[in-house]
């Protein structure tokens, strides 16, 4: 083979002994082999010029602040390049080629309200036919319409006691008596699940005729729902029984405006959600706790935390000095006490933290997840 760098000159004294080779009858073989050599060199020698071309005309493109030309790479063994490769890799069949669907059968999940006979018209059948039972056939269906019910209480007056006596109403209708435990109960729903603004809402019951003011139905989403709250607090007590641990974190949150943290406490099982305007050690024992009233024990254990905690010895023998060993102190009382001794803001801080992990770690209501 010849050399891959051979200029014009070179190429064309080969040429010429090629061509003395042609006209004195040399073996042919060889004049087609050096031939052939000389094609190849070429042709090498024309795809490195045109790499560097390539390059070169990349970095121009570049230093101009243009994009050159785009690599290509080889495709490796796992690449999918096409539609039919994709479904393949997810193992899914082309068009063409469709499997049955393993369908969940649904028939037993519905619930039948009532059931209609449809005969068979006797004046059709022929003569000796057989009864023999009954085809099935379940069609789902919905029916929204009102019931607006106007009750007639009796009333009654006692001229003696000068008083009014009112026939009782029935206990769905006796805390909100405009609205029935229906409205009252669809109202939530069509916010959470459906995501139903409250304007949509309002239009939708008044289509049914329902006459009801934008008020109520954010009085009623953000208020009036102790049902939930208690439902909410079963839930969590639930849940931290449910595991030997729990996971707490907390991201922000707005409250009127004001910056405040979203305390997140889970486990497998479940997730519950607090708001609290810090995310100390005071409220994360008021989460732990379902914010149950904060209590405060000041006893041998809690001297340890204080030492632990980096406070004074002076400030310790103060607070030994007015706190009572084993006694319970609600919030008020125990600052009341401390405000004798006048402890900074930090060291009142840790007084009252250290006692309250006492106290978590004596109460009985809740289990405990707060380490010493």
């Amino acid at each position: 083979m010849y050399n891959n760098n051979m200029n014009q000159t070179q190429v064309g004294i080969i040429l010429q002994e090629i061509n003395d080779d042609i006209k004195s009858g040399n073996n042919e073989k060889a004049v087609i082999d050096r031939l052939l050599n000389l094609v190849e060199s070429l042709a090498f020698e024309i795809v490195l010029l045109t790499e560097t071309v390539q390059q070169q005309n990349d970095e121009i493109n570049r230093l101009k602040g243009e994009q050159g030309k785009p690599e290509f790479t080889e495709k490796k063994e796992g690449d999918i390049s096409s539609e039919k490769e994709r479904k393949e890799a997810e193992g899914r069949k082309p068009k063409g080629k469709k499997e049955p669907r393993n369908r969940e059968p649904k028939q037993s999940k519905i619930k039948i309200d009532r059931f209609d006979i449809c005969p068979v018209d006797k004046k059709e059948l022929p003569s000796a036919s057989i009864f023999k039972g009954y085809k099935d056939l379940v069609v789902q269906d919905i029916i929204i319409k009102t019931e607006n019910v106007k009750y007639r209480r009796e009333v009654y007056y006692s001229p003696s006691q000068g008083k009014y006596y009112y026939g009782q109403l029935p206990q769905s209708v006796k805390v909100q008596c405009e609205f029935g435990p229906g409205i009252r109960t669809l109202i939530p729903v069509l916010k959470s699940e459906c995501n139903m603004s409250e304007p949509k809402i309002k239009d939708f019951l008044e289509n049914l005729r329902v006459e009801i003011s934008k008020t109520y139905i954010s009085s009623l989403w953000t208020s009036k729902q102790e049902i939930f709250h208690h439902e909410k607090d079963e839930i969590y007590r639930a849940g931290l029984e449910s595991s030997t641990y729990q996971q707490i974190d907390d991201t922000s949150g707005k409250v009127n405006g004001a910056n405040h943290h979203v305390q997140i406490v889970c486990n497998d099982n479940y997730s519950a959600y607090f708001t609290t305007a810090k995310k100390d050690r005071l409220s994360i024992i008021d989460v732990l706790t379902n914010f149950a009233p904060r209590c405060f024990i000041f006893n041998q254990k809690a001297l340890e935390l204080l030492r632990q905690m980096k406070v004074s010895k002076k400030l310790i023998a103060a607070v030994e000095g007015i706190l009572e060993f084993d006694k319970t102190y609600d919030e008020q009382n125990i600052n009341k006490l401390l405000d004798v001794i006048k402890p900074g803001p930090q060291q009142r801080t840790r007084i009252l933290d250290a006692c309250a992990i006492v106290a978590y770690h004596m109460q009985t209501d809740y289990p405990l997840y707060l380490a010493f």
